[in-house]
């Protein structure tokens, strides 16, 4: 849920579903300073989300981490805004304002609270 006080705005930055379709990955690992990361992505039904699994080895320990990761697109995230009682709800492709596109890296969305 998200809630602000009139005349409120509310910023959000996420990774912009077009973009994240095109280069997804379903699984990658790294180390670093001695901990390997291995993580493995499943696509949810429609794009939906991402249904994550991580193992973190870190001295000897093995550590699993499961989680969702809800994807939306500009459309669905202006939507999830203005249902939330925001007015005006823009998207931007950066904190910079450049416009948000197919190629756009992050999806930032903006919306005010009417005074």
């Amino acid at each position: 849920m998200i809630c602000a006080a009139a005349g409120g705005v509310f910023l959000i930055q996420v990774g912009g579903k077009e973009w994240l379709s095109r280069e997804f990955q379903p699984r990658d690992w790294y180390e670093r300073n001695g901990t390997f990361v291995l993580k493995e992505r499943k696509v949810a039904p429609g794009w939906t989300g991402l249904e994550n699994r991580w193992v973190i080895i870190r001295g000897g320990r093995v550590s699993e981490l499961r989680f969702f990761l809800r994807l939306y697109s500009a459309v669905e995230l202006s939507d999830v805004l203005k249902k939330a009682g925001f007015r005006r709800a823009a998207v931007y492709g950066g904190l910079d304002r450049c416009p948000y596109d197919n190629s756009s890296r992050w999806l930032v969305a903006v919306g005010r609270k009417p005074r």
